[in-house]
């Protein structure tokens, strides 16, 4: 199975970096007695007499030079490489055409030279030339890269078999029309191309190499990003096939609600737990009954699958799975069903649940919620980064130590695993008139809850980061610590959307059971999503950064 990940492209020239047309094969093969569907360096090969031979070889050098020298840079072509150059990527050059001719040509560029490229190999190369894939497998090793980590890139049948025979990924620059032809999609013809020779990607111009390039890069850890889900979601079939899913997936959609008239609508939500902790099992169903009961659900039942790395003992699989059992059951959900594994695709356990419930409100929650208006208030309780402060405190005491954070301030935030639950404050949120939507604060802190939540209802909200409440301890450590707190995982906080008239009644409601709410913000749009004020976005979460460069 090859490699996803694209390290570096390899470039035909004549008529991919350069305009097409520049060299005219039906007069070459005129001059030299080629037939129209034999290949011509094949057919100079096959000429028998050395004096003949030299005489059309020295005829194609003479037409090659003139290209050369009358040639284009195709559109984009400079613009691209130079991009690719920035970005980190290896760059080369393939070509069934001579050395001096490339250099010939590349005089004719403005941006580019010779220098730009990692790898030139033409038909003066020790090589086979194109469409054998050693070619492509030269060029790569040339380049410094894997050819499976490769994308062939031309305008002609060879590029796309030596690509493929080399292991590359293809793409076919059509000259004729605008194609997407993803590798595993049905044989398509394309123009310019026989039906047996099918590329990865088709495109008509060379930047629309740019999204094709972007499927490939290396994704950073923690959640996969929002730009990468919302695609995929969005032209799901699916679910959108079926009259009993009455909420279906997308982002910051908590939970999927299904139901047909003659059974009350269950709420099902899925979420494994990934960074290493001391109770998984405990956190595994605390963020799981979390995403049911903003949703508007009661969790009632669990699904368990959990993998083992080698050297799991029977002792580890019961206390996981006890654990898991004995959480469950303190929230009133039953452990109904599961897998469990022992495999070295993992390092250390990995659990996910699936949890189902029944719905508390009268009907599931639309998304988007019709009833939300301009002027409607942003309630979150207790404070930003709870979960991501909770595991800093218990995983890294000695390094908050070393850079001056008191002992009493983190074995305060280590202690801090009962606020992980928004149970309590979901239920009481979803028994006031005036609430209109709940999300809770998962990975990528409130900064990407915030955003999640306006898509998903397609509204935009006024947020000032100032309003934001953070924990002492939270600011202690995170500071000591370089990590911005509001882009810091944060299950034990929640987002609630109260209608402007209720929501003097939702916060005095709170108060009475406990409940630390503050308002950080507005809705100002409806029927568009986004978040206006000074609360910044974060690509990766800020434990899985911090985590990383900390190994």
């Amino acid at each position: 199975m090859r490699s996803s990940v694209i390290d570096g492209v390899i470039f035909d020239f004549d008529g991919t970096l350069t305009e097409p047309g520049a060299i005219d094969f039906a007069k070459i093969r005129a001059e030299i007695g080629c037939p129209d569907q034999a290949m011509i360096l094949d057919y100079l090969r096959s000429i028998p007499s050395e004096v003949a031979r030299a005489r059309a070889e020295e005829i194609l050098l003479h037409h090659e030079r003139v290209a050369a020298d009358a040639s284009k840079p195709a559109p984009g072509a400079e613009e691209l490489v130079l991009e690719l150059r920035e970005k980190g990527y290896r760059v080369g050059i393939l070509t069934r055409n001579t050395t001096d001719s490339v250099f010939r040509a590349l005089h004719n560029f403005s941006q580019l030279s010779p220098s730009h490229f990692d790898a030139i190999v033409s038909r003066d190369d020790p090589v086979s030339v194109k469409p054998h894939g050693d070619s492509v497998r030269y060029t790569a090793g040339r380049m410094g890269v894997l050819p499976e980590r490769t994308l062939m890139v031309g305008d002609y049948r060879d590029d796309v078999v030596a690509g493929r025979e080399a292991g590359s990924w293809t793409c076919f620059l059509s000259q004729e029309s605008r194609e997407s032809l993803e590798n595993g999609s049905p044989p398509q013809q394309i123009a310019g191309l026989p039906a047996d020779v099918r590329p990865d990607y088709c495109v008509s111009a060379l930047l629309e190499l740019r999204p094709l390039l972007q499927r490939h890069c290396r994704l950073q850890q923690g959640k996969v990003p929002n730009s990468v889900l919302e695609p995929l979601l969005s032209s799901a079939i699916s679910a959108a096939q079926r009259s009993d899913v009455l909420v279906g997936p997308g982002i910051g959609i908590d939970s999927a609600v299904i139901g047909t008239n003659s059974a009350s609508p269950l709420a099902i939500t899925c979420d494994p737990i990934t960074f290493a902790t001391d109770d998984p099992a405990d956190l595994l169903v605390t963020i799981n009954a979390n995403d049911l009961a903003c949703s508007g659900a009661s969790p009632r039942w669990l699904t368990l699958t959990a993998l083992f790395p080698p050297e799991t003992t029977e002792y580890d699989v019961h206390a996981v799975v006890r654990g898991v059992d004995r959480a469950a059951a303190a929230v009133g959900i039953a452990l109904v069903a599961g897998h469990t594994e022992i495999t070295d695709s993992v390092t250390r356990p990995v659990l996910a649940a699936t949890v189902f419930g029944s719905l508390i409100t009268q009907k599931p929650i639309p998304h988007p919620n019709p009833s939300i208006q301009p002027g409607d208030r942003l309630f979150l309780t207790k404070s930003a980064a709870i979960e991501g402060t909770f595991i800093l405190a218990s995983h890294y005491r000695d390094v908050l130590i070393h850079r001056g954070v008191r002992p009493q301030v983190i074995d305060t935030a280590a202690d801090w695993r009962s606020k992980l639950s928004v149970l309590h404050e979901a239920t009481v949120a979803w028994q006031q008139p005036g609430t209109r939507a709940l999300h809770d604060v998962t990975e990528g802190g409130v900064a990407t809850a915030l955003r999640e939540m306006a898509r998903a209802h397609r509204i935009r909200f006024l947020v000032e980061r100032d309003r934001i409440p953070i924990a002492e301890e939270t600011r202690i450590i995170t500071k000591a610590l370089s990590i911005d707190p509001l882009g810091l995982i944060g299950s034990g906080s929640l987002l609630v959307v109260v209608s402007a008239h209720a929501s003097s009644q939702f916060h005095s409601e709170c108060v009475e059971q406990g409940i630390s709410a503050t308002e950080i913000g507005t809705v100002t749009t409806v029927g568009e999503s986004g978040l206006d004020g000074s609360v910044p976005a974060f690509a990766t979460d800020e434990l899985a950064r911090f985590s990383s460069a900390a190994r």
